[in-house]
């Protein structure tokens, strides 16, 4: 009895452990249409895409964040977003590489409170929309 007892135990802890276990981003691409183009008091864009309502993608570049809404504004297709964490390439003192002006992007009151997750931007190019019948 005490051995079949140990055998459960241990198969609950592994069940509990693998069902806990939290996926690290590092890095990714996105493909999507622009929804809005946004730049804050700090001067760091949040680019939020169509599909996508639990991600802002964040940059300091200046450039990259006029090039998104001037996509936004005149663009007809998708665009193909590069990302990476904001803890990937952190730097001897823990601050993410040219983001460390990117904030959380938040929303709502009270009950209804909620944030993004923050990634950094690191290229966006515009591509055609995608035709065809879908097949999901």
């Amino acid at each position: 009895m005490k051995k079949s007892a140990f055998v459960i135990l241990f198969a609950l802890v592994i069940i509990i452990t693998a069902c806990n276990t939290e996926a690290k981003i590092e890095k990714g691409i996105v493909r999507d249409t622009i929804f809005s183009a946004e730049i804050s008091r700090g001067g760091t864009w949040g680019i939020f895409m169509t599909h996508d309502d639990s991600v802002a993608y964040c940059t300091t570049d200046q450039e990259l964040g006029e090039y998104a809404k001037e996509l936004l504004l005149t663009h007809d297709g998708e665009v193909i977003l590069e990302f990476k964490s904001k803890e990937v390439g952190k730097d001897t003192e823990g601050k993410v590489l040219g983001s460390d002006q990117c904030q959380k992007y938040c929303s709502g009151t009270g009950e209804s409170y909620w944030c993004f997750n923050t990634v950094i931007l690191q290229s966006i190019k515009p591509v055609a929309m995608r035709t065809g019948e879908y097949r999901g």
